[in-house]
């Protein structure tokens, strides 16, 4: 019967290869492997309770199984049922260390729980094994928590740590704009000694995008943190100079301006490429606060 499974599983006939994984399993109920393929079968039928009930057999007789452990935890998150999600995919980790997908789900059920040290040790260890795939999800999260609660002993502690992997991450990939922008973020300490790395960081987030005109193109939700990347670093020049003088601040600002420029012409480039009328008119109003905004660092 199991061989008629993985032949419609080849297929991908999901409802006729879980037939055949039953019946294969009312002769014989110690096969592993069946279980998890028939897990895998109805996780793509979404009957998440009989894949659970599947892949939590397939763990009961291999413990070791990594797999089948991963994909109890994405069935459990299906059935919204993170706690119970976050102890098997612990249990996968613990049975195969080296997986960056199976970190990444860890980080993902550790964000909805609310769990920072455990996301924040799931960074650490991307980094190591993947540091060009990081999901831009996990630096935001992490960042947020240790701007929000700047006063707590705890949280220092917990930002310096992260300042230390933001910097590690940021030369390992450094054509992410998110890794130089959040950077940016954390390292912003409103003293004048930080002006010059805090605009580097800006800056690098501002080249990595000018890069970037074939994604945008795909996907134009990028102009949105075009524009507040934009906002935040000139608000922070405006701050800078009230408070120390323009002289302190001129040569970066003439720096951005050169940047804000270049973007400004490559998105030029993009408008008379793109098609969507929706996404001509979002462009073009991008472009006109590009120009205010231009008008500002000019003053």
């Amino acid at each position: 019967m199991s061989e008629h499974g993985y032949y419609h599983l080849r297929r991908k006939n999901y409802k006729d290869c879980a037939f055949y994984f039953e019946k294969a399993l009312e002769i014989n109920t110690i096969q592993p492997a069946t279980w998890y393929n028939l897990g895998c079968s109805y996780l793509e039928l979404n009957e998440y309770d009989k894949a659970a009930t599947a892949f939590r057999t397939c763990c009961h007789i291999q413990p070791d199984n990594f797999k089948a452990w991963t994909n109890l935890s994405s069935v459990l998150i299906k059935q919204n049922n993170y706690r119970s999600a976050y102890h098997a995919v612990q249990t996968a980790i613990s049975c195969q260390y080296d997986v960056p997908q199976i970190w990444l789900e860890f980080a993902h059920i550790c964000i909805h729980l609310g769990k920072s040290s455990d996301v924040i040790r799931c960074f650490e260890r991307l980094i190591e094994l993947n540091p060009k795939n990081i999901d831009d999800k996990i630096v935001r999260y992490l960042t947020a928590i240790s701007l929000n609660s700047s006063f707590d002993p705890k949280t220092k502690s917990f930002k310096d740590r992260l300042v230390v992997l933001m910097q590690n991450w940021s030369s390992k990939a450094s054509m992410s704009y998110t890794a130089w922008w959040m950077f940016a973020r954390l390292i912003n300490s409103n003293n004048v000694e930080c002006i010059a790395k805090v605009s580097d960081k800006y800056t690098s987030a501002l080249r990595v995008l000018l890069y970037q005109d074939k994604k945008i193109e795909r996907d134009i939700s990028l102009l949105d943190d075009i524009l507040e990347i934009f906002e935040e670093f000139i608000k922070n020049i405006v701050e800078w100079t009230s408070v120390y003088g323009g002289q302190s601040t001129a040569a970066f600002s003439n720096s951005t301006l050169l940047t804000v420029t270049n973007l400004s012409d490559r998105l030029n480039s993009l408008l008379k490429d793109l098609e969507d009328q929706g996404h001509i008119l979002y462009l073009q109003k991008i472009l006109i606060k590009f120009e205010s905004l231009k008008l500002l660092l000019k003053t």
